[in-house]
Protein backbone atom coordinates (compact mmCIF):
# COMPACT_ATOMS: atom_id res chain seq x y z
CA UNK A 1 0.00 0.00 0.00
CA UNK A 2 2.81 2.43 0.89
CA UNK A 3 4.49 1.71 -2.47
CA UNK A 4 1.24 2.45 -4.31
CA UNK A 5 0.85 5.77 -2.50
CA UNK A 6 4.44 6.71 -3.35
CA UNK A 7 3.91 5.88 -7.03
CA UNK A 8 0.75 7.98 -7.14
CA UNK A 9 2.59 10.92 -5.59
CA UNK A 10 5.50 10.68 -7.98
CA UNK A 11 3.31 10.65 -11.05
CA UNK A 12 0.84 13.26 -9.88
CA UNK A 13 0.55 16.33 -12.15
CA UNK A 14 1.34 18.49 -9.13
CA UNK A 15 4.47 16.64 -8.10
CA UNK A 16 7.32 18.77 -6.78
CA UNK A 17 10.46 17.91 -8.71
CA UNK A 18 13.69 19.46 -7.49
CA UNK A 19 12.87 19.32 -3.80
CA UNK A 20 15.78 19.57 -1.40
CA UNK A 21 16.85 20.32 2.16
CA UNK A 22 20.07 21.68 3.60
CA UNK A 23 20.91 22.32 7.24
CA UNK A 24 24.67 22.60 6.52
CA UNK A 25 25.51 20.00 9.14
CA UNK A 26 28.12 18.58 6.78
CA UNK A 27 29.97 21.90 6.88
CA UNK A 28 29.72 22.24 3.10
CA UNK A 29 27.56 24.13 0.61
CA UNK A 30 29.12 22.84 -2.61
CA UNK A 31 27.70 19.30 -2.48
CA UNK A 32 24.42 17.60 -1.63
CA UNK A 33 22.95 19.97 -2.64
CA UNK A 34 25.36 21.98 -4.71
CA UNK A 35 25.09 25.76 -4.37
CA UNK A 36 26.57 28.18 -6.89
CA UNK A 37 27.12 31.91 -7.01
CA UNK A 38 29.50 34.17 -5.10
CA UNK A 39 31.17 31.24 -3.37
CA UNK A 40 34.10 33.29 -2.07
CA UNK A 41 31.73 35.44 0.01
CA UNK A 42 30.15 32.61 1.98
CA UNK A 43 31.20 30.08 4.59
CA UNK A 44 29.71 27.57 7.01
CA UNK A 45 30.03 28.99 10.51
CA UNK A 46 31.13 26.86 13.45
CA UNK A 47 27.51 26.59 14.57
CA UNK A 48 26.68 25.08 11.12
CA UNK A 49 24.93 28.13 9.69
CA UNK A 50 25.35 29.48 6.19
CA UNK A 51 27.19 32.73 6.89
CA UNK A 52 27.96 35.70 4.68
CA UNK A 53 31.69 36.43 4.98
CA UNK A 54 32.37 39.40 2.72
CA UNK A 55 34.80 42.25 3.31
CA UNK A 56 33.28 45.34 1.67
CA UNK A 57 29.98 46.83 0.53
CA UNK A 58 28.49 44.69 -2.20
CA UNK A 59 25.78 42.17 -3.07
CA UNK A 60 26.12 38.38 -2.86
CA UNK A 61 24.01 35.40 -3.81
CA UNK A 62 23.87 31.63 -3.72
CA UNK A 63 21.40 29.44 -5.59
CA UNK A 64 20.65 25.76 -5.98
CA UNK A 65 18.46 23.73 -8.34
CA UNK A 66 14.77 23.58 -7.47
CA UNK A 67 11.82 23.37 -9.86
CA UNK A 68 8.99 23.08 -7.32
CA UNK A 69 6.20 25.53 -8.15
CA UNK A 70 2.80 24.16 -7.02
CA UNK A 71 1.56 22.36 -3.91
CA UNK A 72 4.90 23.25 -2.31
CA UNK A 73 6.13 24.38 1.07
CA UNK A 74 9.29 26.34 1.78
CA UNK A 75 10.94 26.45 5.21
CA UNK A 76 14.01 28.41 6.27
CA UNK A 77 15.60 30.25 9.18
CA UNK A 78 17.54 33.49 9.02
CA UNK A 79 19.20 36.02 11.28
CA UNK A 80 20.23 39.55 10.37
CA UNK A 81 22.43 40.98 13.11
CA UNK A 82 21.80 44.62 12.27
CA UNK A 83 19.09 47.22 11.83
CA UNK A 84 18.03 46.83 8.20
CA UNK A 85 18.06 49.76 5.78
CA UNK A 86 17.91 50.68 2.10
CA UNK A 87 21.37 49.18 1.61
CA UNK A 88 21.15 46.29 4.07
CA UNK A 89 18.59 43.55 3.56
CA UNK A 90 18.09 39.98 2.32
CA UNK A 91 15.99 38.28 -0.33
CA UNK A 92 15.04 34.62 -0.41
CA UNK A 93 14.13 33.56 -3.93
CA UNK A 94 11.50 30.82 -3.74
CA UNK A 95 11.26 30.60 -7.53
CA UNK A 96 13.78 31.76 -10.12
CA UNK A 97 14.20 30.91 -13.77
CA UNK A 98 17.95 31.62 -13.66
CA UNK A 99 20.87 30.61 -11.48
CA UNK A 100 22.31 34.15 -11.33
CA UNK A 101 20.16 36.23 -8.98
CA UNK A 102 22.09 39.44 -9.62
CA UNK A 103 20.31 40.42 -12.84
CA UNK A 104 17.06 39.73 -14.64
CA UNK A 105 14.93 37.12 -12.90
CA UNK A 106 11.48 35.69 -13.45
CA UNK A 107 10.29 34.49 -10.07
CA UNK A 108 9.14 35.28 -6.54
CA UNK A 109 11.10 36.36 -3.49
CA UNK A 110 10.59 37.25 0.16
CA UNK A 111 12.47 40.40 1.14
CA UNK A 112 13.48 40.78 4.78
CA UNK A 113 14.41 44.36 5.57
CA UNK A 114 14.88 47.44 3.45
CA UNK A 115 14.17 51.14 3.82
CA UNK A 116 10.91 50.49 5.72
CA UNK A 117 12.31 47.76 8.03
CA UNK A 118 9.57 45.41 6.85
CA UNK A 119 9.04 41.94 5.33
CA UNK A 120 7.38 41.75 1.93
CA UNK A 121 6.58 39.19 -0.74
CA UNK A 122 7.38 40.15 -4.35
CA UNK A 123 7.05 38.96 -7.91
CA UNK A 124 10.04 39.82 -10.11
CA UNK A 125 9.87 40.05 -13.89
CA UNK A 126 13.20 40.95 -15.41
CA UNK A 127 14.50 43.87 -13.33
CA UNK A 128 11.03 44.99 -12.19
CA UNK A 129 9.77 43.88 -8.77
CA UNK A 130 6.14 44.17 -7.71
CA UNK A 131 5.20 43.85 -4.07
CA UNK A 132 2.28 41.46 -3.65
CA UNK A 133 2.01 41.29 0.12
CA UNK A 134 3.38 43.12 3.16
CA UNK A 135 3.64 40.97 6.28
CA UNK A 136 1.82 42.74 9.11
CA UNK A 137 3.50 43.21 12.48
CA UNK A 138 6.97 42.15 11.31
CA UNK A 139 9.68 44.74 11.96
CA UNK A 140 13.37 44.44 11.10
CA UNK A 141 14.68 47.59 12.79
CA UNK A 142 16.26 45.73 15.72
CA UNK A 143 19.94 45.11 16.31
CA UNK A 144 19.20 41.40 15.85
CA UNK A 145 16.33 40.11 13.69
CA UNK A 146 15.66 36.36 13.77
CA UNK A 147 12.85 34.64 11.87
CA UNK A 148 11.77 31.19 10.78
CA UNK A 149 9.39 31.15 7.81
CA UNK A 150 6.96 28.56 6.50
CA UNK A 151 5.55 29.48 3.09
CA UNK A 152 3.12 27.46 0.98
CA UNK A 153 1.69 27.71 -2.52
CA UNK A 154 -1.32 25.59 -3.40
CA UNK A 155 -2.32 24.14 -6.75
CA UNK A 156 -4.31 27.25 -7.74
CA UNK A 157 -1.63 29.86 -6.99
CA UNK A 158 -2.58 30.98 -3.49
CA UNK A 159 0.43 31.73 -1.30
CA UNK A 160 0.42 31.72 2.50
CA UNK A 161 3.23 33.15 4.61
CA UNK A 162 3.66 32.03 8.21
CA UNK A 163 6.46 33.02 10.58
CA UNK A 164 7.88 32.56 14.04
CA UNK A 165 9.53 35.89 14.85
CA UNK A 166 11.72 34.26 17.50
CA UNK A 167 13.19 31.71 15.06
CA UNK A 168 11.32 28.79 16.60
CA UNK A 169 8.54 26.53 15.32
CA UNK A 170 5.50 28.38 16.67
CA UNK A 171 4.24 29.69 13.33
CA UNK A 172 1.66 32.43 12.95
CA UNK A 173 0.02 33.11 9.59
CA UNK A 174 0.66 36.56 8.16
CA UNK A 175 -2.06 36.04 5.56
CA UNK A 176 -2.55 34.86 1.98
CA UNK A 177 -2.22 36.34 -1.48
CA UNK A 178 -3.12 34.97 -4.91
CA UNK A 179 -0.65 35.26 -7.78
CA UNK A 180 -0.26 32.69 -10.52
CA UNK A 181 1.54 34.74 -13.14
CA UNK A 182 4.77 32.72 -12.97
CA UNK A 183 4.34 28.96 -13.20
CA UNK A 184 7.82 27.54 -13.62
CA UNK A 185 11.16 27.61 -11.80
CA UNK A 186 14.65 26.17 -11.98
CA UNK A 187 16.35 27.57 -8.86
CA UNK A 188 15.97 28.57 -5.22
CA UNK A 189 18.40 31.01 -3.66
CA UNK A 190 19.38 33.84 -1.35
CA UNK A 191 20.59 37.32 -2.26
CA UNK A 192 21.97 39.95 0.10
CA UNK A 193 22.74 43.65 -0.20
CA UNK A 194 25.04 45.07 2.45
CA UNK A 195 27.38 47.85 3.51
CA UNK A 196 30.90 47.08 4.73
CA UNK A 197 29.85 47.25 8.39
CA UNK A 198 27.28 44.48 7.86
CA UNK A 199 29.21 42.29 5.43
CA UNK A 200 29.49 39.47 7.98
CA UNK A 201 26.11 39.72 9.71
CA UNK A 202 23.82 37.56 7.57
CA UNK A 203 22.99 33.99 8.65
CA UNK A 204 20.76 31.33 7.04
CA UNK A 205 19.85 27.75 7.96
CA UNK A 206 17.40 24.86 7.65
CA UNK A 207 16.39 25.31 4.03
CA UNK A 208 13.69 22.87 2.95
CA UNK A 209 11.60 22.78 -0.23
CA UNK A 210 9.14 19.92 -0.45
CA UNK A 211 5.67 18.95 -1.71
CA UNK A 212 2.59 19.46 0.40
CA UNK A 213 1.21 15.98 0.91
Amino acid sequence: MKRLVLILILFSSNVCFGQFSDSFEDGDFTNDPSWSGDLDKWEIATAKYLHLSASEADTAYLSTASSCVRKVEWDFWLKLSFNTSLNNYARIYLLSDVEDLEGEVSGYFLQVGGSNDSVGFFRQEGLVSTRLFLCPYLFTGHSTNTFRFHITRDSTGTWEIAVDSTGGQNFFSMGTVFDDKIGSSSFFGVWCKFTSSNATKFYFDDFRVSPII
